[in-house]
């Protein structure tokens, strides 16, 4: 539902799936631009969490009640030495 409102303002959808079969789950992102970086932070207090995938990077937009805007659980992304705890596959929502 995000990603397609997201497309029904002209902005660009990305989807992460992580792990497999009935593990799997899907994350909603979007490109990181330092004005997005700015207004996360002040509405949350905190830097984003920024996910790269060569060339692009994307800010998280995990819908989950104990995540805010631009975080993602640990349980999906080690931030600690920057690697998924799963397999991925990063792909734009169309």
């Amino acid at each position: 539902m995000l990603a397609e409102l997201l497309k029904a303002v002209n902005k660009n959808a990305y989807i992460i799936r992580h792990g497999r079969d009935r593990a799997t789950v899907f994350v909603v992102c979007v490109e990181h631009t330092p004005e997005l970086e700015t207004a996360i932070k002040s509405v949350t207090g905190k830097e984003p969490q920024v996910l790269k995938f060569g060339k692009r990077s994307l800010v998280p937009l995990q819908v989950d009640k104990t995540m805010e805007v631009g975080q993602i659980a640990d349980t999906l992304y080690d931030s600690a030495n920057g690697r998924w705890t799963s397999t991925i596959a990063a792909y734009r929502y169309r």
